[in-house]
């Protein structure tokens, strides 16, 4: 007979080999299956979004919208978890992905509400392209609503597409195959040439392909047409219009060291074509050749010095064309000494979902930003303080009062804090500059990109560095007026000010090596003035400032 000791070392095993067990809501590593995730479901708010993406990913609309909803509930009860888990509302689109899946339900003024909501709190290219999807569904379109399934042959073997999404360059495609979830599906490319595409065991599959392809299935050796009659992947109509989105400097806005960056967005249902940029003089400056339905980046424009219009001039693959025009002016940077930058504490960017992020995108950010040499950054020493006194490695990500702390805590005026998203071909990068002292954001960049190399990862955060430094610039102005501790200066928002900015105040043009007299805070700003209070030292009635 066995003794107590070894009856209680056998049900001590026991239990653990079940503890071990893998759970329903627990999938392994790799796995696709709608409603599972990575970690054991303990019914945590962030345990509900992860598996609403799952859920969303596998097409169950009705158990999404259900995570979801209850992940915003538990949500907002839950700040110090929040933290510790490192997920606050910056990272969790958890309103975003509700609005994506009430808009494939068709329930469109909800879906904008929470979309809307999505952009106040984190803008977001996702969110963006979301609400244009709606205006379009509401406008009369078929770009909202699912793709009718393919009707299966008389066979009974066959491919449903459940949905076809015009993404960047190529067609985001989803469905099933019926009849025989075991046959092999492959994809033809409008060449020809066939591409095995992977299925789940229930037959389900998603893909990127490009406009033109088509779904057939057959046997390892290859596509078989006689199997079934094969399926093309058309987009939904969209309508015929050409659309161009930019954002960038309009309405004579200034751009130093005659750079403009600007941020665009394309669309063309019968396919992209090319982008040209033109300035007053008719010179090119910028020629890009496009693919696919939609395509998006960020172009760098190097300008003559001078007021100009830039027109923007797409067209698609038929000839029909759309154009922009954004009126700037651009000046040379002003010269600034080094000492006088603001000091910066730059955060490590953070990933809003496992493995979008790649370990060399944050010391790409950083090299970008110390080669920008807008800002003087905490020296390298203090990343150990920083992970110590905040937990960052634990946590994951700060929200900006924490980011704000770190700055205090580290002497810096500034924080540069961010997040990086890398898709199957492309990244987006979001970065805040936050007030330490007061945690709020005094200006923010975005950038997106096409990676397919190390090269044009460089591109894109070089270009979000860009944009920090367009939206936050170096200024040179003048001094029109002191009352008391009042100052107004002839720098206003055209030029690129914006509140809680310092200027550094010389007697007269300050030259290498001189010492301002005094600073001065900017309060408010108008288009062509702002309004200062004096933070230290004298301020001359009429003299010179250049920005920290």
């Amino acid at each position: 007979m066995l003794s107590s000791r070894h009856l209680l070392l056998l049900s001590g095993s026991l239990l653990f080999v079940a503890g071990c067990a893998a759970r329903p809501d627990e999938a392994a590593p790799g796995s696709r299956t709608p409603g599972q995730i990575s970690v054991t479901f303990r019914g945590r708010w962030w345990h509900f979004y992860e598996r609403g993406l799952s859920w969303a990913d596998g097409g169950f609309d009705a158990q999404a919208e259900a995570d979801f909803r209850q992940c915003l509930a538990l949500r907002l009860t839950d700040s110090r978890q929040g933290r510790t888990y490192g997920m606050h509302f910056v990272q969790v689109f958890a309103h975003r992905e509700l609005g994506a899946v009430l808009l494939r339900r068709g329930a469109f003024d909800e879906a904008e509400r929470e979309l809307r909501l999505s952009l106040e709190q984190e803008p977001s290219a996702k969110a963006e392209y979301l609400l244009e999807r709606l205006a379009e569904a509401r406008r009369g379109g078929t770009a909202a609503k699912p793709v009718a399934p393919v009707v299966a042959p008389t066979s009974g073997r066959g491919i449903e597409l459940a949905s076809v999404v015009p993404a960047q360059t190529l067609m985001q495609v989803a469905g099933r195959l019926v009849g025989d979830a075991r046959s092999v599906l492959w994809a033809i490319d409008a060449a020809g040439a066939a591409s095995r595409l992977p299925t789940d065991g229930d037959g389900g599959f998603r893909a990127e392909l490009p406009v033109g392809a088509s779904l057939s299935l057959g046997t390892d050796a290859g596509p078989d047409p006689e199997a079934a009659p094969p399926v093309a992947v058309a987009a939904p109509e969209q309508g015929a219009a050409v659309a161009l989105e930019l954002d960038g400097p309009d309405q004579g806005r200034v751009v130093a060291d005659g750079r403009a960056w600007y941020r665009w967005r394309a669309a063309a249902p019968g396919g992209l074509g090319r982008l040209r940029v033109h300035d007053d003089h008719g010179t090119l400056l910028a020629d890009l050749p496009l693919n696919g339905l939609r395509a998006a980046g960020t172009l760098r424009l190097d300008l003559a010095s001078g007021e100009q219009t830039l027109r923007f001039t797409l067209t698609d693959g038929a000839g029909a064309e759309t154009s922009a025009e954004r009126r700037v002016e651009a000046r040379p940077a002003p010269q600034q000494d080094r000492r006088l930058r603001a000091v910066a504490l730059a955060i490590p960017l953070q990933a809003p979902r496992p493995g979008s992020m790649l370990p060399g995108d944050d010391p790409r950010l950083r090299s970008a930003l110390l080669e920008d040499g807008r800002f003087r950054f905490v020296e390298e020493q203090a990343d150990a303080l920083l992970a110590r006194e905040l937990s960052l490695v634990e946590a994951g990500y700060v929200d900006r009062s924490t980011a704000a702390a770190a700055g205090r805590r580290l002497a810096a005026r500034y924080v540069i804090a961010g997040t990086v998203t890398r898709g199957g071909r492309d990244a987006e990068c979001y970065l805040r500059l936050i007030h330490a002292e007061s945690g709020g954001v005094v200006a923010s960049a975005d950038a997106y990109a096409e990676i397919a190399s190390s090269a044009e990862a460089d591109r894109l955060f070089a270009a979000v560095a860009g944009r920090l430094r367009q939206a936050f610039p170096v200024l040179a102005t003048g001094v029109t007026s002191v009352d008391g501790e009042r100052v107004r200066l002839e720098c206003g928002s055209r030029s690129g000010a914006v509140a809680l900015m310092r200027v550094h105040v010389f007697p007269a043009a300050p030259d290498a090596g001189v010492q301002p007299s005094g600073m001065v805070e900017i309060e408010s700003v108008e288009d062509g003035q702002a309004q200062a209070r004096r933070s230290t030292g004298t301020v001359p009635g009429s003299g010179h400032g250049v920005s920290e």
